[in-house]
């Protein structure tokens, strides 16, 4: 039997590294389609498994082994992401951020936020302008705190207060 598939593959001309490759072209689409999206609420990994022409199960495995989390929990960690630079710019609510980033409303938003970073997004934003007025952090173009003084993690992790 192994013989036979093996002959089956090869006169199909695939071999491990095209089928690498093939599920990494479809890993990159899901990837770029979460970057574009990620303000939509109604992505879900359904979504994205439709997307990269896979069950939303085949795409779990996939991404699990490339990246070493679910596409959810990549999701949710994006979206986090991405309401963490918008609270360290200070331009807009909590409301506006909450829709930019996926989330049903500013208590979803506070809820998975605070889950995830260990502070609230109010005081987050707080932290980060007393920071920044103070000289110990400096917000990067990506919406990072990087470390000059004092205890600050950034990407969606802890910092003291």
């Amino acid at each position: 039997l192994t013989t036979l598939l093996a002959e089956m593959l090869s006169q199909l001309n695939w071999s491990e590294s095209s089928l690498r490759a093939h599920a990494d072209e479809r890993l990159e689409r899901v990837l770029c389609l979460i970057q574009e999206k990620l303000h939509k609420r109604t992505l879900t990994v359904a979504t994205l498994a439709a997307a990269a022409h896979l069950s939303p199960e085949t795409l779990g495995r996939l991404f699990r082994k490339a990246f070493g989390l679910s596409p959810h929990r990549y999701l949710v960690a994006m979206r986090v992401r991405r309401a963490e630079h918008l609270l360290a710019l200070g331009q807009l609510s909590i409301d506006e951020i909450a829709s930019l980033t996926g989330f049903v409303d500013r208590f979803h938003l506070s809820r998975v936020f605070t889950r995830k970073v260990l502070v609230s997004p109010a005081r987050y934003r707080v932290f980060v302008r007393v920071k920044l007025t103070s000289g110990t952090a400096k917000a990067s173009v990506d919406g990072k705190i990087h470390k000059r003084e004092g205890n600050v993690h950034s990407g969606g992790g802890f910092f003291s207060l």
